[in-house]
Order: structure tokens, then C-alpha cells, then sequence
């Protein structure tokens, strides 16, 4: 239940927008993100995910859901590297 609570509520939150702030966060906020996450592990009583690990796998969520999109003109250069992205995203 208490996992259930943290990945819907906290890691929801800790994860808002990372794909954007976390390669421009210094190492003291990423070092109190940890702590955060460290503390959530000590009261849910399991292991998490890692705050990399949450990056990396939002950022190849992001990424794959942009190259799955229809091309338009802003986007058609894209198309190319559709086949090469789906294997490396799944």
C-alpha cells in the first residue's frame, strides 16, 4: 500500500517535469533529492528506484513518445531514426 502511495503521489511529484530540470540541477539538490528518496525507502521498508534511474527512464519515455509522434513539418526529419529509436526504447 505504502508503495502504491509513493509511486503514485511522491515519485509523481519528485519526477515532474525531470527530464528538463535534473541535467541543470547542481549536486546538492540532486544530493536532497536522494535524501528524500532515502527516506521514503526507510519508512515504505523496500528498495526505490534511484533518482538516475528515474531520469533515465523518463527521459527514454519522453524521448520515444516524440519520435512515435506523426510527422509534421517541425518533426518530419524524425521519421529516419524511427526504427533504430523503437529497438533501442523497448
Amino acid at each position: 500500500m505504502m508503495v502504491l502511495f509513493y509511486t503514485a503521489i511522491m515519485e509523481s511529484i519528485l519526477t515532474s517535469s525531470i527530464t528538463v530540470w535534473y541535467a541543470a540541477a547542481t549536486a546538492k539538490d540532486k544530493g536532497r533529492l536522494r535524501c528524500i528518496i532515502h527516506s521514503a525507502e526507510r519508512v515504505i521498508g523496500c528498495n526505490l528506484p534511484s533518482l538516475q534511474d528515474l531520469y533515465a527512464s523518463r527521459t527514454r519515455r519522453r524521448a520515444g513518445k516524440i519520435v512515435l509522434t506523426p510527422p509534421t513539418p517541425d518533426t518530419s526529419f524524425l521519421r529516419h531514426y524511427k526504427n533504430a529509436t523503437k529497438t533501442l526504447f523497448s
